[in-house]
């Protein structure tokens, strides 16, 4: 486990030092959408619909084209069938970004558990261990989650 998230570092880091990156290979975005896949995966099945609520919002999110999204999907989809674990991604991501930033990722998060009008208690659990792991406070996790339910298609 030490060496998959040595080799995970390893690889972003020293993608962040490149001046001429790809928008697709940002190690936080890539760790937010890798996030976004599990919270999709969580419960056993990855439905068109939630397919579609990650494409879009991280084209929105982040401000890429339809190609860009969908190849920073693909390298977050490898990210996860190598992963053991969630920490690689929510010690990135609690390293650099802001609260907000990481409210907003819960947000987004409930959107793609609610995508497909269903909301699975595997889903649910998985998206407040990532919330704790984010080092969010319950009552923001609980407004996040209300948020996000409200403006999920």
């Amino acid at each position: 486990m030490i060496q998959q998230l040595s080799r995970f570092f390893n690889r972003h880091l020293d993608l962040s030092l490149v001046v001429d990156q790809q928008p697709s290979s940002d190690p936080l975005r890539l760790a937010a959408a890798a996030l976004l896949l599990e919270v999709a995966r969580a419960d056993f099945s990855v439905n068109r619909d939630e397919q579609e609520s990650i494409q879009k919002m991280v084209a929105s999110a982040y401000r890429l084209t339809p190609k860009e999204a969908d190849e920073l999907i693909e390298l977050a989809e490898e990210e996860v069938n190598d992963a053991t674990c969630l920490h690689g991604f929510t010690s990135l991501i609690n390293e650099r970004w802001p609260l907000d930033k990481k409210i907003e990722l819960v947000e987004r998060m409930w959107r793609v558990a609610y995508a497909d009008n269903h909301l699975d208690s595997h889903e649910q659990h998985l998206i407040r261990k990532i919330a704790t792991l984010l080092y969010l406070p319950h009552k923001t996790y609980v407004e996040a989650k209300l948020r996000g339910k409200a403006t999920s298609g």
